[in-house]
């Protein structure tokens, strides 16, 4: 019987999956509304994959084992996104949304 010839995944891809997003129990997918190579100019690579959708929006998926860090995580970009999955994350977004516009409307107050 000759050996067949199978498909495989990358290599690369494979391990970094298995570093960056497999041991965590949380996996976020982003739409960054921004092309893919100024999303990668803000973000650390190492811990997402990025997939151009078009020519201004980018697929961003990562993992953690917090999803208030992943919806800070997509703040810190500097960049305009839409909270895709899981829908606990929109969630969570909301209520860290509005914890900072009650600090900064205390903040803002004369002590």
């Amino acid at each position: 019987m000759a050996f067949k010839a199978r498909g495989h995944p990358d290599p690369a891809e494979y391990v970094k999956n298995a570093i960056s997003r497999a041991p965590y129990s949380n996996q976020a997918q982003v739409r960054v509304l921004a092309p893919v190579a100024e999303v990668s100019a803000r973000i650390d690579t190492r811990w997402v994959t990025l997939t151009p959708v078009d020519d201004g929006t980018t697929l961003l998926e990562a993992s953690d084992e917090s999803l208030q860090h992943l919806a800070v995580y997509c703040v810190m970009t500097g960049l305009e996104c839409e909270l895709l999955q899981p829908p606990a994350l929109v969630a969570v977004a909301s209520e860290l949304a509005d914890r900072l516009r009650r600090s900064a409307a205390r903040g803002a107050q004369p002590t």
